[in-house]
């Protein structure tokens, strides 16, 4: 995105019914959570990185931007749930 701005469909008869629409979103959202689980199952043991802190911290960094990143996605996808709901 190139700004935080969310662009939601228009529900029209042509288009994709609310409910597909929502039932699509809905099972996004239980992936990215499912995600989430995972990469916090995931998390870097800092007796694989042998006695280099500096590794050890670089690895911390690294696994909590990915989880900031999902966190994003989650976000994003819940606020196009809202919106699309409240149509």
């Amino acid at each position: 995105m190139k700004d935080n701005t969310l662009t939601v469909p228009i529900i029209h008869p042509n288009g994709t019914p609310k409910r597909s629409l929502l039932a699509a979103l809905d099972n996004v959202h239980r992936a990215i959570n499912d995600a989430m689980d995972a990469l916090r199952q995931a998390g870097p043991n800092q007796r694989d990185y042998s006695s280099d802190a500096s590794r050890w911290e670089l690895a911390l960094e690294q696994h909590r931007i990915r989880g900031e990143a999902l966190k994003f996605v989650l976000e994003s996808v819940q606020a196009e749930i809202d919106a699309i709901t409240d149509l």
